[in-house]
């Protein structure tokens, strides 16, 4: 067990040190400056990449009121999403394999004239297709669950 839990620890820090690298900072700034220009942030809060998702939602709500949170309960991702405006961003967080009503959200998002912050671990992913900007991260771990320490960057 111990010998898991240090195999853990480690591909978690790994998988941190990777995700930055692989973005480098432009990209990060390039997002970020998407997010604070939005009129409204809608955040994308889904299955595994919920807690990332809504750690955000959680401290952008902390220093601004623009930011909707749409995530499944009494099913309501869509009735939030569909006041999404040209002015209005959407940060999309979905890692293999992807949540259908995130890759929808993007896709919507996209149709509307917003636009799209993807956090997803592969340039190919399908919220990709419609980003404007998009972090990767590394998710690999010893569990057959990703890691989803990187989505909190």
């Amino acid at each position: 067990l111990q010998d898991l839990v240090t195999e853990v620890m480690e591909r978690g820090l790994s998988n941190l040190r990777d995700s930055f690298e692989i973005n480098g900072t432009d990209r990060f700034v390039a997002a970020a400056d998407e997010i604070l220009g939005a009129k409204r942030i809608f955040v994308a809060c889904l299955r595994s990449c919920h807690p990332a998702a809504f750690y955000f939602y959680y401290v952008c709500w902390v220093f601004r009121d623009n930011g909707v949170l749409l995530h499944s309960q009494a099913s309501t991702f869509n009735d939030e999403l569909c006041h999404l405006t040209k002015s209005d961003v959407l940060l999309a967080v979905s890692v293999q394999p992807y949540t259908r009503e995130t890759v929808a959200a993007a896709e919507f998002a996209h149709s509307r004239g917003g636009s799209t912050v993807v956090v997803t671990d592969n340039l190919v992913s399908p919220l990709s297709r419609n980003a404007d900007r998009i972090l990767l991260i590394e998710t690999e771990g010893p569990s057959s669950f990703h890691s989803a320490a990187p989505a909190c960057l």
